[in-house]
């Protein structure tokens, strides 16, 4: 996604909410001892973006690496509270 900075002047790119999610749960599925601190990310990015989020492209993230449970209390948390 591309974002202006210095009053519009410089394009950069960043990375999308939904995708930085994504690595985060790859990293917990590549090494599950890290999955308190990758849910603790996870959580603070759905927590500032919650109303802009793609669900959908979340779910698929957590689904290919069979962590619909973790998806699923996620969304309920995150969708409920709005």
């Amino acid at each position: 996604m591309e974002k202006k900075i210095f009053e519009g002047e410089v394009p950069i790119y960043v990375v999308q909410p939904e995708d930085l999610i994504g690595l985060k749960v790859q990293a917990m599925a590549n090494d599950p001892q890290r999955k308190f601190r990758e849910m603790a990310d996870i959580e603070s990015v759905m927590d500032l973006y919650k109303k802009e989020l793609e669900w959908k492209r979340i779910r698929e993230y957590f689904e290919l690496f069979d962590m619909n449970d973790e998806y699923e209390a996620l969304r309920r948390r995150f969708t409920d509270a709005e």
